[in-house]
């Protein structure tokens, strides 16, 4: 099994060229970047199927991801007061 990866340059452009460039228009008259390739657009995906992972996964206890994040510092940090968790 052969596996490829594509590299995407995620360098700021140089030049007002590279500027217009990266916003020109494609054929179907859409001026966004192909969404396969932009870093920002898989990301959101990720985090997306992570933030649906997690709700699936703990629904039946009716937890958010933020009072997760905050019950995980508790017990990281025992003994700490509110203002210091916060």
């Amino acid at each position: 099994m052969t596996m490829t990866h594509t590299t995407v340059d995620i360098s700021p452009p140089t030049t007002d060229k590279e500027y217009i460039e990266a916003f020109e228009t494609d054929t179907n008259g859409s001026c966004l970047p192909p969404l396969a390739t932009a870093i920002g657009y898989k990301l959101r995906r990720a985090q997306l199927a992570v933030f649906q992972d997690f709700q699936k996964s703990f629904a039946s206890v009716k937890l958010r991801p933020t009072e997760f994040a905050v019950l995980s510092l508790i017990a990281a940090n025992p003994g700490q007061k509110q203002t210091e968790v916060a």
